[in-house]
């Protein structure tokens, strides 16, 4: 039986190309998912092995005391141990001729194991071998303008106590405590690209002067404790010992120092029990072990969410294994019977058709393994390329898991979808074999019991999905009042909307059956009317086999959905998000002041600053804002039939509404400003409970500055009720922010003192707001730079830059790479889909070759007939991107709102309007619609080849 199995399956090869052909997608997905991820995962683990080459044993402390040469000492001499040196792994601020940067830095060694890999990095000069010199990495080096044989400086901050002779000769900065210790550069590194997994120097130092400069980081540890020392300890074991033979006896020997040590059963998730945590003492193989767990704890999540997309597109892949097989066993119930009449068992025609589905998933699973290697291969080349630094393991290793797991997923996808037709080739009677041959007739009723079950799932998960956005929106809170309210109900309603929207789209895919041909007769009525006979033959022949129809649709139903929702659910979100940075921020770019004291706004911008500004490119419009604090106090609001507002101190800001329309994102926010009239943004009134319309009475401010035990200040600003109110009109509007807006004059008569410290910037449409913002930085950096080294010691209060443009951008930056990179995935599963419409066309060519061999003898010409076919496969394609697209839009509609929760409330009403890219769901249904007439003209160029004659022949 298995030999003829095997005949049997390689006399249908053909049929059963396109099915092996999706299996080999679905296969090759999850082969190239694994094998990038082993490739992740060596990539990481040769990174951090790096940082530790040449030793053998780790000492690391985990309580933030650190570790002492006297500790050291007590492994010198101590069998096993070749060598021992602490390593200071922190940063430093470095001052250059051009500049100021932080950068990471790390002690020198003397042992030369452990000092090679560092001598590696040398591009120019050489290492750190005494105090006051410094290796510096090529890239930092460029920005601080210094090269080798130059001098920067250190800036760091020493103890109180412990250089003071040294502070007092370096002139240590008065109010800081900082000192500037000058060094000189010996050697430049080649900027280790690996740094971008794990950490990695940017500077080197030789021990005594990283310890000096590191100091600091313990002056909070208790009096008696060490003031200085190490992170981190390497040993190297002596030859003929193991390393774990050498970590047992530095364990041993700092255990013996009065020391809480532990080798590796210690995890520090769980806490410590004793008065502090114990230093771990750890072979090289065991850190890398935990530092890639930790570092691969994002990668593996995502390899995770990946591996879900590629179970999508084997799933899509079963329905074309299940159209397929359901096809041939209905071609073969000749062959069938006469295999029941010479004695073949229901048992081994059941076990035959899964044996031939094994082979065709077998087969298919280990080509999608080559191609997967071939994937991963590609990805090695590209992270190559964006990563030149980074020591990538020579070719693709094929691991058990990575052909193994797909081989099995592949076969067992392929046997599972094979199961209803192997069921229904036993259902095959001898006496058909006594019957003449005729066309397969595979129509099947629906069940009632389906349409029911279709039903309920759809309503009631509907309901469900609606209901959970509509809590985790927090919409709800209103009506139900402190019971919705809070970030458990919002959880909760995440919760009931993936859940909802699982069944409702569940209750799609049973109920397809009953949707997909009628909606197909639909659309096929449409388009007869205007295609004459091909047309109209083309929706018969459509929904003649309402199942396989369904099914071949349903594939596509679920690809185009889900692309779908992700496109309108990364809208929705952009769209919202804008929405909400603008109530929060409501100028593209803000410059202003820094208070240098509580209670206060900070002075007049530097002139210089608003000059250079007006100059910048990419600014359409400006305007100077007063800014200060007013205080609205409880019985100063009046309206009739209400309680007073609750009292506040408040945030002002001041400008004519004319100036202020130029530069906001709403303009019609501030069209009710005006000298008797304070706006208050939407969520400052509903805080204080003021209404549009309201007489609210502004007041100034007082601060009440008290000195703290520590000699710091700390002050209290509230309303002063000696001055005299304002009396104003409330204007509730959807001005962003959190400050209330006044006319200039009001201000001014609120708080005399009001100061122009902020310039609001409105970006020129079209313009990078990244790149225009850092030109605003550049013009305030230089300002600064021009009134001194230190702005706050020439009397001027420091400026700052906000960019909401900037922030925005960040956020659609990121929505745009996710859709791109989820799409692609989803890409996939589409692909699939058409390959399951081009192999329905195919068995439907197949089974119709005497009724196609009819039509052409009553006069259909080959144009027509291939005419037919194209519309046969573009309705079925356009019908399942159709529904798609209808289903995509609403879901990612509904799962943008549950997913942002509150932050679709501080967006306003933006995410109850779905934004629907029209131009890319249109292009989705657009490359249905096209991929659906691509998979007809095989088909079509095989039915056309067949001669009239040949095909009326009785088979």
């Amino acid at each position: 039986m298995l030999r003829l199995t095997l005949r049997q399956a390689r006399s249908t090869a053909g049929r059963l190309l396109l099915a092996g052909v999706a299996v080999a997608l679905g296969a090759g997905f999850v082969a190239a998912v694994l094998l990038t991820s082993a490739l992740f995962t060596r990539t990481i683990t040769n990174a951090v092995a790096a940082q530790y080459a040449g030793a053998d044993v780790v000492v690391r402390t985990n309580s933030g005391l650190p570790i002492t040469d006297a500790q050291l000492a007590a492994l010198d001499g101590a069998p096993g141990i070749a060598a021992a040196e602490g390593r200071v792994d922190d940063g430093v601020a470095l001052v250059g001729p051009s500049g100021t940067e932080y950068v990471t830095l790390r002690s020198t060694s003397t042992t030369p194991a452990l000092a090679d890999p560092a001598a590696s990095r040398l591009s120019a000069g050489e290492l750190p071998r005494a105090s006051g010199q410094l290796a510096l990495g090529a890239a930092a080096a460029s920005r601080l303008g210094v090269g080798v044989g130059g001098t920067v400086s250190v800036r760091y901050y020493p103890l109180t106590g412990s250089s003071a002779a040294q502070a007092t000769a370096q002139q240590a900065d008065q109010e800081t405590g900082a000192v500037d210790a000058p060094v000189t550069v010996v050697g430049l590194l080649r900027d280790d690209e690996a740094s971008r997994f794990t950490s990695s120097a940017d500077a080197l130092a030789a021990p005594a002067d990283a310890v000096t400069w590191t100091a600091s980081r313990f002056g909070d540890l208790p009096d008696g404790t060490p003031r200085g020392g190490y992170s981190t300890a390497l040993v190297v074991d002596a030859p003929g010992t193991s390393p774990e033979q050498a970590r047992d006896v530095v364990a041993q020997r700092l255990a013996a120092e009065g020391l809480a040590v532990q080798t590796g059963d210690w995890d520090p998730s769980r806490g410590w029990t004793g008065q502090s945590p114990p230093l771990d003492v750890l072979t090289v193989p065991q850190v890398v072990d935990r530092s890639v767990d930790d570092a691969l704890g994002g990668t593996r999540i995502l390899t995770a969410v990946v591996l879900a997309f590629a179970a999508v597109a084997l799933f899509v892949a079963t329905t074309v294994i299940t159209n397929t097989f359901s096809v041939v066993v209905a071609q073969r119930t000749h062959q069938l019977a006469l295999l029941r009449c010479v004695g073949a068992t229901t048992a081994q025609v059941h076990r035959s058709v899964l044996a031939e589905a094994a082979v065709l998933g077998l087969v298919a699973s280990a080509v999608g393994v080559l191609a997967g290697t071939g994937l991963a291969a590609v990805a090695g080349v590209v992270l190559t390329h964006f990563a030149p630094g980074v020591s990538l393991p020579a070719g693709v290793v094929l691991t058990p898991a990575a052909v193994l797991v797909p081989l099995a997923v592949g076969t067992g996808a392929t046997v599972l979808a094979a199961l209803a037709p192997a069921r229904a080739a036993t259902r095959v009677s001898p006496l058909a074999a006594l019957r003449p041959a005729a066309a397969p007739d595979l129509r099947t009723r629906t069940s009632r019991v389906r349409l029911a079950v279709s039903l309920v799932l759809l309503v009631g998960g509907t309901a469900l999905l609606a209901g959970g956005a509509l809590f985790a929106t927090g919409a709800l809170d209103g009506v139900l009042g402190e019971v919705a309210a809070g970030g458990t109900w919002t959880t909760y309603g995440l919760a009931a909307a993936v859940l909802g929207g699982t069944a409702s789209f569940t209750g799609v895919l049973v109920g397809q059956v009953f949707l997909v041909p009628r909606t197909v007769a639909l659309v096929g009525r449409l388009v007869s009317r205007a295609g004459g006979a091909p047309a109209r033959l083309a929706a018969l022949n459509a929904v003649r086999n309402p199942r396989r129809t369904a099914s071949t649709a349903g594939a596509l139903l679920i690809g185009t959905t889900l692309v779908a929702l992700m496109v309108v659910g990364a809208a929705t979100t952009s769209r919202t998000l804008d929405a909400a940075l603008d109530r929060q921020y409501p100028v593209d770019v803000e410059v202003g002041t820094v208070p240098t004291g509580p209670g206060r706004y900070g002075g007049a911008l530097p002139a210089a600053v608003v000059q250079g500004l007006a100059a910048v490119d990419g600014i359409t419009a400006s305007t100077s804002v007063l800014t200060s604090q007013v205080s609205l106090v409880p019985g100063d609001t009046r309206r009739s039939g209400g309680d007073s507002a609750s009292g506040s101190v408040l945030d002002a800001v001041a400008a004519p509404a004319a100036s202020l329309q130029r530069v906001l994102a709403d303009p019609a926010a501030v069209a009710g400003l005006q000298p008797g009239a304070v706006v208050f943004p939407l969520d400052v009134a509903e805080r204080l409970g003021v209404h549009d319309g309201d007489e609210v009475t502004l007041r100034p401010t007082t601060t009440t500055t008290t000195t703290t035990d520590d000699g710091g200040s700390s002050g209290f600003t509230s309303a002063d009720l000696s001055a005299p109110g304002v009396l104003l009109t409330a204007r509730v509007t959807q001005l962003g922010g959190q400050a209330v807006a006044l006319d200039p004059s009001v201000l001014r008569q609120v708080d005399p003192a009001a100061a122009a410290s902020a310039l609001w910037l409105r970006l020129a449409p079209g313009t990078d707001p990244v790149e225009v913002s850092g030109r605003v930085q550049s013009v305030v950096t230089s300002a600064d730079s021009a009134t001194g080294s230190d702005g706050a010691a020439a009397g001027q209060e420091p400026v700052s830059v906000t960019s909401q443009a900037s922030e925005r951008a960040a956020y659609q930056h990121l929505i745009d790479t996710m859709l791109l990179v989820v799409v692609g995935l989803l890409a996939v599963a589409v692909v699939i889909a058409l390959v399951g419409v081009a192999n329905t066309l195919s068995l439907s060519v197949i089974e119709r070759t005497r009724e196609n061999a009819v039509l052409r003898a009553l006069g259909l010409t080959r144009g027509q007939l291939r005419r037919m076919l194209a519309l046969e496969g573009a309705l079925v394609a356009g019908v399942g991107g159709l529904l798609g697209v209808v289903l995509g839009s609403l879901y990612g509609w509904a799962g943008a709102a549950s997913l942002l929760g509150g932050v679709a409330t501080a967006g306003g009403d933006a995410i109850w309007t779905p934004a629907l890219p029209w131009a890319r769901l249109g292009l989705l249904l657009a490359v249905a619609v096209l991929a659906g007439l691509a998979a007809s003209v095989l088909p079509a160029r095989r039915a056309v080849r067949t001669p009239p004659v040949a095909a009326l022949a009785d088979r």
